[in-house]
């Protein structure tokens, strides 16, 4: 059923046979959430509420998508363009958005707790009241010093930063 979503040509339309399965297998078993859908394309997808943990949207084409307050927990979405995509109040906890394009993104109050971030393009990203504690942020285009230490002030790790002075090992010589 999965793969006959994906010939659907119609990014609207496949993201409705998408959703559909959703609500209909999800309750009784979770094998949508164990299924790859890499490459997908959602382009403008209307996904508001849907319940896609686990899913693997490595590659997928979301841009413009609508995702508000849908479920991304545990969610695979590494090299995704989800350039100007509606993530508000998203719960993106633990997802994997490395090297992911989130360039004009809204992702009001969402929660992208222990996220991995890294190398994600995050040119004006709106992260405003976005739970981003424990996420990993590093090697990010679009995040302003200014916006660095707010994110650490919320939470947010910085793999990229060089170690301080009083972090160094000394070795004798």
């Amino acid at each position: 059923m999965l793969a006959a979503t994906r010939e659907i040509r119609y990014g609207e339309y496949r993201a409705q046979a998408l959703k559909f399965l959703a609500e209909k297998l999800l309750p009784h078993d979770d094998s949508l959430n164990k299924t790859s859908q890499s490459f997908a394309n959602l382009n403008c997808a209307n996904l508001i509420n849907t319940n896609l943990s686990r899913v693997d949207l490595r590659y997928g084409n979301l841009k413009e998508a609508n995702l508000n307050r849908a479920n991304l927990e545990r969610a695979f979405l590494n090299h995704a363009d989800l350039s100007e995509v509606k993530l508000i109040q998203t719960k993106l906890m633990y997802a994997n958005l490395r090297n992911v394009n989130l360039v004009n993104a809204t992702l009001i109050g969402a929660n992208l707790a222990n996220a991995n971030l890294i190398n994600a393009n995050l040119i004006d990203a709106d992260l405003s009241g976005a739970n981003v504690e424990k996420a990993r942020f590093g090697h990010n285009q679009g995040i302003s010093d200014e916006m660095k230490r707010e994110l650490k002030r919320r939470g947010a790790i910085f793999i990229d930063e060089p170690p301080r002075e009083d972090s160094k090992v000394l070795v004798p010589v």
